[in-house]
C-alpha cells in the first residue's frame, strides 16, 4: 500500500495592523521561523517587518523550506547568529523551548489571530526540571520501554535497536505503535520510556525520554 503525504496549510486571518503591533515588540534584528502549517506566511511577514525597518534572517536549515523547525531540528534558528530575537509563527510551546534552549535567545510566538507571546526564563526553567525528573527516572529504572512508532518519517527501528544494545544493567523491552496511548503504560513494569519517535511525546509524560537525552 502506497501512502501519500499532503503538506497541511493553517488558514490565517490577519491584517497589517497586527504585524505593526507584533513589530513594536520585536527588537531590531530578528530570525523568522515556523513550523509547517504556516509555512506559506513566511515571505509575507518578512516583507511587512521589513517595511517596518527591522532586517529580518530567513535561513534554510535541514528541512524543506527556509524557516522550517521540526521538534528535532531548530538549524535554521541557528543559522541567524546576527538576530537579536526569533520569532516563531506557529502554536504551542515546544518548538520555541527547543529555539530557546539551543540559541541562548529572547524567542516570540506568534499564531496569527492571537496575542504574540513570549518563552519566559519561568518556561524555561520549568522544562528543564521535567527534563531533569524524566532523566532520574531513567537512571533509577531497571526496566526501560523503547518507543518505536510506525508512522512514516517516525520508524526508527535500528536506532531503537541499537540503543537497546547500549543499555547496560537494565532490561530493555521494545513496544512498537502507531498511536501512542500513555494510558497503557499502566499495563507494564517499565518505570522510564525512550523515545524514537515524535520529540514531542515528552511534553505528555516525565516518564519519558528523547533518544538524544540519554545517559548510559
Amino acid at each position: 500500500m502506497k501512502v501519500l503525504f499532503i503538506e497541511a496549510r493553517k488558514q490565517a486571518e490577519f491584517n497589517r495592523k497586527d504585524l505593526e503591533d507584533i513589530a513594536e515588540h520585536l527588537p531590531k534584528k530578528i530570525g523568522l521561523l515556523a513550523s509547517v502549517q504556516y509555512i506559506h506566511l513566511l515571505q509575507y511577514v518578512k516583507k511587512e517587518l521589513e517595511k517596518r525597518n527591522k532586517i529580518v534572517y530567513l535561513e534554510k536549515g535541514k528541512s524543506k523550506y527556509e524557516g522550517q523547525i521540526l521538534g528535532c531540528d531548530v538549524s535554521p534558528a541557528l543559522k541567524s547568529r546576527k538576530a537579536e530575537a526569533l520569532l516563531l509563527i506557529g502554536s504551542g510551546k515546544f518548538h520555541a523551548l527547543q529555539v530557546a534552549l539551543k540559541t541562548k535567545k529572547p524567542v516570540f510566538i506568534w499564531q496569527p489571530s492571537a496575542k504574540l507571546s513570549k518563552i519566559t526564563q519561568e518556561d524555561i526553567k520549568n522544562f528543564e526540571v521535567k527534563r531533569k525528573t524524566a532523566l532520574i527516572k531513567f537512571l533509577h529504572a531497571n526496566e526501560i520501554g523503547i518507543l518505536i512508532s510506525t508512522k512514516q518519517g517516525q520508524f526508527n527501528l535500528q536506532g531503537a535497536l541499537q540503543i537497546r544494545k547500549k543499555i547496560k544493567n537494565k532490561k530493555a523491552f521494545l513496544f512498537l505503535f502507531d498511536t501512542l496511548n500513555l494510558a497503557e503504560f499502566e499495563n507494564f513494569s517499565c518505570q522510564s520510556y525512550i523515545n524514537t519517535a515524535c520529540p514531542n511525546l515528552i511534553l505528555d509524560d516525565t516518564r519519558i525520554i528523547n533518544s538524544d537525552e540519554l545517559i548510559y
